[in-house]
């Protein structure tokens, strides 16, 4: 600091000392007339209980500056609404107001013929001349709402008769209106810097993006996309370096709906070349915005999702533009998977912010989505492959996620393992020595392998233990739906046989997670036996089908049910399990009513006493097990 400097700031502090000397002397006196009011007696005790404010070196720039109160420190938080609406909305407003009414004026004018197109055009680029010193002497008397609002109508004003210019006057081709609009943005982006002003670097955004329409209208060619790539760089370096977090994202936004803009407009002119300069634009935005968030250029980890969702517009665009060049998809998905890869691996290891693990699960979840998309790019036909892959990379993910703790990797990792499984789903099984079938065993395991993840990953997490237990009872469930015809003690029917068994397996597996969720538990219990009273009637039918007499199946199928029903009495009465008994007891008694609503109608006299009197006999040679003597019993498994 240059001493000319330190003296005028040791000649302001002694003015200030003199001021405060005043102040106290004429509250002394004013305390000993006796009109001490409320106000002086607390600026006292603020005096007395504050410490003096420290000046620093980086405050003492001018003499000039105004030295900082403490309600310029701390602000009221109460919202002014007069000042919101008086100092930034109404200059505003009426400043639309304004220009709707110039343009009106103008139109009259022009009815009337008064003004020629050259003094028009004139005028116009006087009104903003005129709008830009007035803005800068608002700003300059620190009236900064109302100059803002003025210096952005002065831009506005500038594009607008440029734009006339060209479209409606005639007085200039495209190229030089396109280059005055350039320099009108770049004035707009000065002023934005300048005045240290968000708002209009954001305005001055969205009008440069519109430019190319401004000025080619629906015409399409490479120097338009070579502009809009080119200002999509210049603008997130300005919000970069002037840490406008919201130019920033309107910036990234903004270029997609531009490009598809220029995607559509080139699909109806059949230019097809344009393709491929999207796609690179898109991969330069992705890389810049790699680039800032690697570098921490800034203070907050708020752009590392945007990363990702860059990447799958960047991803979607390289694929529209690689159409005629079949192998820069695939180049491009063995990059982003290399580089984030790199990224990850250096991140990981630094994990001594949390921006650096969320860069590091993001980094780790775009390696996930990369290869899952160059999986479904290799293989679109070959469905079954594909599934296999997807379920093996997804179950690896989420396992991989969850070790880590990255939420980003196990939704990731979730997200894939879903479509491998419904591609399998959509598979359908026409023979049981097939590619199929194979594939539905392996997702069956897969789904195992879930059950796992969660029951050994999600300690104490029995929201997820839950899904993945009913998600692999459903599995089962339309496997068997998936089996084809099948004979007693064929394959199918030994599948039949097995997948009922693993269901139980699976039962036994996890009761001890699930025994405070009763209802769970007994709905498995419910759909294991009617998975059984099925395999028991196919088994009856398929039996008798030699034989052919209905009468005989529809007997021997509720003989079936009964026999089965009592099964359970006896296992229940032996183990002393209640619930088997109530099982036993609710399943006679289904058995019962489907004779009597459902097999009378099909069955003849003869068939009908002898199916009665061995229910019958059923019924009463089991109703003598419940008078057995009362001993301990197990708790329930369905229910506790």
């Amino acid at each position: 600091m240059s001493e000319h400097r330190i003296d005028q700031l040791e000649k302001r502090i002694e003015e200030l000392e003199g001021e405060v000397r005043v102040l106290k002397r004429q509250v002394h006196d004013t305390a000993k007339s006796g009109n001490v009011d409320f106000l002086s007696v607390h600026e006292q005790q603020v005096h007395k209980e504050e410490p003096a404010p420290v000046l620093e070196p980086a405050n003492m720039n001018s003499h000039k500056r105004p030295l900082q109160t403490d309600s310029q420190k701390h602000p009221n938080k109460e919202l002014d609404l007069e000042k919101l609406i008086g100092r930034v909305w109404l200059p505003r407003i009426f400043l639309f107001v304004l220009l709707v009414g110039v343009i009106w004026g103008f139109k009259v004018v022009i009815d009337y013929g008064i003004l020629t197109e050259s003094v028009r055009v004139i005028l116009g680029f006087l009104l903003a001349i005129c709008l830009l010193f007035i803005g800068e002497w608002q700003i300059k008397h620190q009236r900064h709402a109302l100059g803002k609002t003025l210096l952005v109508g002065a831009i506005s004003i500038l594009i607008f008769t440029t734009f006339a210019m060209q479209l409606f006057y005639h007085m200039m081709t495209s190229y030089p209106s396109f280059g005055l609009n350039i320099a009108w943005v770049v004035l707009g982006l000065f002023l934005a810097h300048r005045h240290q002003s968000e708002i209009i670097g954001i305005l001055m955004a969205i009008v440069g993006y519109l430019i190319p329409f401004f000025s080619f209208g629906l015409a399409v060619n490479l120097v338009p996309i070579i502009y809009v790539s080119v200002f999509y760089v210049l603008l997130t370096c300005f919000a970069v370096l002037k840490n406008y977090r919201s130019l920033f994202y309107l910036a990234s936004g903004l270029l997609h709906i531009v490009y598809l803009n220029f995607f559509i407009f080139a699909s109806v002119n059949e230019f097809m070349d344009i393709y491929l300069f999207i796609a690179i634009g898109a991969i330069v935005q992705q890389a810049l915005i790699a680039f800032t968030i690697i570098q921490e250029k800034w203070e907050k980890s708020w752009p590392i999702p945007l990363l990702f969702t860059s990447f799958l517009l960047t991803t979607i665009w390289v694929k529209v533009g690689s159409t005629q060049i079949e192998w820069l998809f695939d180049a491009y998905l063995l990059f982003i998977m290399g580089a984030s890869l790199w990224l990850f691996f250096n991140k990981n290891r630094q994990k001594s912010s949390s921006q650096n693990r969320q860069l590091a699960s993001v980094s780790l979840a775009v390696v996930t989505i990369a290869l899952f998309i160059l999986f479904v790019n290799r293989l679109p036909e070959n469905t079954n492959a594909l599934a296999i892959l997807l379920m093996g990379q997804g179950l690896v993910g989420l396992t991989l996620g969850r070790h880590l703790r990255y939420v980003f990797q196990q939704v990731a990792g979730l997200f894939v393992f879903s479509i491998g499984v419904i591609l399998t789903l959509l598979t359908p099984i026409y023979s049981m020595v097939s590619f199929e079938f194979v594939v539905w065993c392996l997702m069956l395991l897969s789904l195992y392998g879930l059950l796992w993840i969660a029951k050994h990953k999600y300690t104490g997490h029995f929201s997820v233990i839950k899904v993945a237990f009913v998600a692999l009872v459903i599995g089962h469930l339309l496997f068997m739906f998936q089996l084809p015809y099948y004979q007693v003690f064929g394959f199918a029917f030994v599948m039949l046989c097995a997948l009922a068994a693993s269901l139980l397996g699976i039962y036994y597996w996890v009761r001890g997670l699930l025994k405070n969720e009763p209802a769970l538990m007994i709905s498995f219990g419910a759909v294991h036996v009617l998975i059984h009273l099925f395999l028991l009637s196919d088994f009856v039918k398929i039996a008798m089908t030699s034989i052919g007499a209905s009468n005989m199946t529809t007997m021997l199928i509720s003989f079936a049910w009964a026999i089965y029903a009592a099964g359970s009495i006896i296992i229940g009465t032996i183990r002393k399990k209640r619930v088997f008994r109530l099982l036993g007891l609710g399943l006679l008694f289904m058995t019962l009513v489907k004779v009597v609503f459902i097999d009378l109608n099909y069955l003849t006299i003869t068939t009908r006493s002898i199916l009665f009197i061995g229910l019958g006999l059923i019924g009463l040679l089991l109703s003598r097990l419940f008078y057995e003597k009362k001993t301990t019993e197990e708790p329930d498994e369905f229910v506790s």
